[in-house]
C-alpha cells in the first residue's frame, strides 16, 4: 500500500486506483469502500481468468497493478506472468522436496549408525 504526500491511499505506488485516505481512516475497512471491493474482488474464486489455476489462491492473480493495467483480461503478457509463476512454484517445490528427502535419508543414516 502507498499513501501519497496528499494523504490518498493506493494499493501501490504506481496504481491510479484510489482505495481511500488519511482523512477517511476509520471507515477504510468498511463495506462497499473501495478497500473493500479491492480485497473481495480478489479473493480465490472470484478472479475469472484464475478459477482452476493450481495456484490460484496463493497467487491471487499476480501483482496487483498488472491487474489493473490488463483490466483482468488475459493477454499474452498475463499468459506469460501466469507461465512464470507456475514454472517457478513448480521449482520452489522441487528444491524443497529434495532438501527434504536429503533431511529424512541424512536422519536415516544417523539413526543406522547410532544401532
Amino acid at each position: 500500500m502507498c499513501v501519497s504526500s496528499s494523504g490518498n491511499i493506493y494499493e501501490c505506488g504506481y496504481s491510479t486506483t484510489q482505495l481511500g485516505s488519511l482523512a477517511q481512516i476509520e471507515s477504510f475497512h468498511a463495506p462497499n469502500t473501495n478497500y473493500h471491493r479491492f480485497v473481495r474482488d480478489r479473493l480465490t474464486g472470484v478472479m475469472e481468468m484464475c478459477k482452476g489455476c493450481m495456484i490460484e489462491g496463493q497467487c491471487g492473480g499476480g501483482y496487483n497493478i498488472t491487474q489493473e493495467f490488463a483490466r483482468a483480461t488475459k493477454t499474452a503478457k498475463i499468459e506469460r506472468m501466469c507461465d512464470f509463476y507456475h514454472r517457478m512454484t513448480q521449482e520452489i517445490l522441487r528444491e524443497q522436496l529434495q532438501e527434504a528427502a536429503a533431511q529424512e535419508l541424512e536422519l536415516l543414516q544417523t539413526a543406522t549408525e547410532r544401532r
